[in-house]
């Protein structure tokens, strides 16, 4: 299709600055959002797992969660460790809201990339933006560490993975299917030989370098890494107390300013995460350099093999290993790059698909501990766990409660009309119509299309033809709604072109996203309980969908409660304290509710309660409200007072 072509650098400066701008706005909103009932869980899953490189014969292991891989918990609890001690105040729930919204600007740039490939970059960026302005989909942004960024590196892996299918035929492959016959030679061994001792010199050389290189820094990290921390400790603790080399203590006293009140451990222990960072950038600069210095092996192996594969798979296959490491359901996108593949190059994506399947075999084996005892049957009962999720749980749905196995089956259909915005709805519906018709239509001609109605339709018809459970609302199902913003995308287009006044253009904008923008406004930090209009707003929803079911509300409730109790009074949490401890006041003790009406101290001040709480009049009904946390007329947390 015909694209804007000027300004064509302009376009990704526009997407840029969307993503500069989302990260100011993450700093200033993160430290607002409370911690979810089962983060506290993710964290823990996410500390044990990593102690599991520390002795990789005993992994550690979680029955309950081996439907989840940890690298995301990992890397998140690393990355929120270094932020919160970079942000003065922040609370260790505040630095892992930031990390994870910070991931979902994958998800972002993502839904623009694909929208660049159906619409011109205008129109792209327009569907970026609708995508971000849905409440739904920024309040899980912040508070949501298992979906949300699952959603960011599927979409981020299928972006990278198509890239690498259309680099395989070159600018050919993305006009037409291009059926290329293929054939491998007797002795891959004999072609390698030749293809390394026909190149030049100097790359030879350069390649034997940088193996070594790559061989010998893990080698000699290994065999140094106890020294170097010995070394390290040593220095920071003469450092501590004066008697390292003078200019290491004028250093070190800029920057412990609080040396006086901060245990020594302290600072040995962020020393070492200095030395740790330090080491993994140097074995990725070298594991990248070695890469780039044997480019011209494996690029002539490769021609003589008759079977390309592209430099990009690299990047593809590592975003594929990382997000199969997070839920093995990313496997998903590997059909669909391999299909899309199969059909613009014909036979020819054999190696392709080889390399990309391998390489991202091994990132997701490297990244998810428990693989690696057996990494198959793991990975099949993972599998297993998604499809048919043993735990049932209670949704609220239209007011009747159901399990999360006997769903009806307009469950899904509904929610995706009602938690998404007007604009948006109508745009997805209009976009999903035409995209599915022009691929039905086209056939192989609309490879993308295809791919589009593919990965959103599989997990939908897997709900609501199979009854997968899913419960939450559909959290479990965001990674499936990238494309039907790419699809609102082609629609943003079509309209575009109905007049080229720049005013006509702002105007469309403001109608799809300022709905969005401003029922963010309105919920924040709620704003993940968004019903449209066709519920009556949140306010209808209230008492007839789940709302607050993570009890993120705790945050503000604790505020208040820590405002007017009494000095070491107890208050009773209902559900996991988890989301409430990070909140209370030190003086004040957390105990659990034993049933709708009984706590565990009889001389419990106040009961706090959400979720299902709220709407259960036996929840301590002869207590008095004496708090309540709401947004848009709909309660999300309760103060119970229970003893004067």
């Amino acid at each position: 299709m015909k694209r804007e072509t000027k300004n064509a650098g302009v376009r990704h400066v526009a997407i840029a600055a969307v993503v500069a701008m989302n990260l100011v706005v993450g700093i200033l909103l993160s430290p607002k959002y409370g911690q979810g009932i089962d983060e506290g869980a993710n964290v823990r899953y996410g500390e044990m797992s990593l102690r599991s490189y520390s002795d990789p014969l005993h992994p550690y292991r979680d029955p309950s969660r081996e439907d989840k891989g940890p690298f995301y918990f990992m890397a998140w609890i690393a990355a929120a460790s270094f932020v919160e001690r970079v942000i003065p105040g922040w609370l260790g729930v505040d630095a892992r809201h930031f990390v994870n919204f910070v991931t979902w600007q994958l998800a972002i740039i993502s839904v623009y990339m694909l929208s660049l490939r159906v619409a011109r970059p205008s129109a792209a960026l327009l569907g970026a933006l609708l995508f971000e302005s849905q409440p739904l989909l920024f309040g899980h942004a912040f508070i949501n560490q298992k979906d949300s960024p699952f959603m960011a590196f599927f979409a981020a892996a299928v972006v990278m993975g198509l890239t690498a299918a259309d680099h395989l035929g070159g600018s050919e492959s993305r006009a037409k299917p291009r059926p290329v016959s293929f054939g491998l030679p007797a002795s891959l061994r004999r072609e390698a030989r030749v293809v390394w001792w026909d190149g030049p010199v100097t790359a030879r050389r350069n390649a034997l370098v940088a193996l070594l290189l790559a061989l010998g820094v893990p080698l000699a990290w290994t065999v140094l890494d106890g020294p170097i921390r010995a070394a390290v400790s040593t220095i920071v603790l003469d450092a501590y107390h004066g008697r390292a080399w003078g200019p290491i203590n004028e250093l070190f006293s800029q920057i412990a300013q609080n040396a006086a009140v901060t245990p020594v451990a302290a600072y040995v222990a962020r020393a070492n995460l200095v030395v740790d960072v330090a080491a993994a950038l140097a074995v990725a600069m070298v594991a990248a350099v070695a890469v780039w210095a044997t480019r011209w092996f494996w690029m002539g192996l490769g021609e003589r093999l008759r079977i390309s594969v592209p430099a990009s798979v690299l990047p593809a296959a590592i975003l594929l290993g990382m997000a199969t490491a997070i839920r093995s359901t990313a496997l998903f996108v590997l059909l669909l790059v391999a299909v899309y593949a199969f059909v613009r190059v014909g036979p020819r994506c054999v190696g392709l698909i080889l390399a990309y399947l391998g390489i991202a075999g091994v990132v997701a084996f490297a990244l998810w501990p428990q693989l690696w005892g057996s990494p198959l049957e793991l990975l099949r009962s993972s599998l297993e766990r998604t499809l048919h999720f043993p735990e049932m749980q209670e949704v609220l749905f239209q007011g009747r409660v159901y399990l999360s196995n006997s769903l009806p089956r307009i469950y899904l259909p509904w929610l995706l009309i009602i938690q998404f915005t007007l604009p948006a709805v109508g745009l997805v519906i209009a976009g999903l119509a035409m995209t599915t018709s022009l691929a039905v239509r086209e056939g192989v001609k609309a490879a993308f299309h295809w791919v589009l109605v593919v990965w959103f339709f599989v997990p939908f018809a897997a709900v609501v033809a199979f009854q997968v459970p899913i419960y939450n609302n559909f959290r479990q199902l965001l990674f499936m709604t990238p494309p039907l913003f790419v699809m609102a995308a082609v629609v943003l287009d079509r309209l575009g072109r109905l007049s080229r006044a720049r005013s006509f253009i702002i105007v469309l904008a403001v109608v799809a996203v300022l709905p969005g923008v401003s029922a963010i406004a309105r919920l924040h930090p709620y704003e993940y309980i968004y019903h449209n209009q066709l519920t009556g707003g949140v306010r209808g929803a209230f008492g007839r969908y789940s709302l607050d079911y993570w009890c993120t509300s705790y945050r503000e409730v604790m505020g208040i409660v820590n405002e007017f109790a009494p000095p070491n009074a107890a208050i009773a949490v209902w559900g996991p304290r988890s989301a409430a401890r990070p909140f209370f006041r030190e003086d004040l003790k957390l105990v659990e509710v034993l049933s709708k009406d009984a706590v565990d101290d009889p001389d419990a001040f106040a009961v706090i309660g959400c979720s299902w709480a709220i709407t259960d009049p036996g929840f301590f009904p002869g207590s008095p409200v004496i708090a309540n946390v709401q947004r848009d007329g709909a309660s999300l947390g309760i103060v119970k007072q229970i003893r004067p």
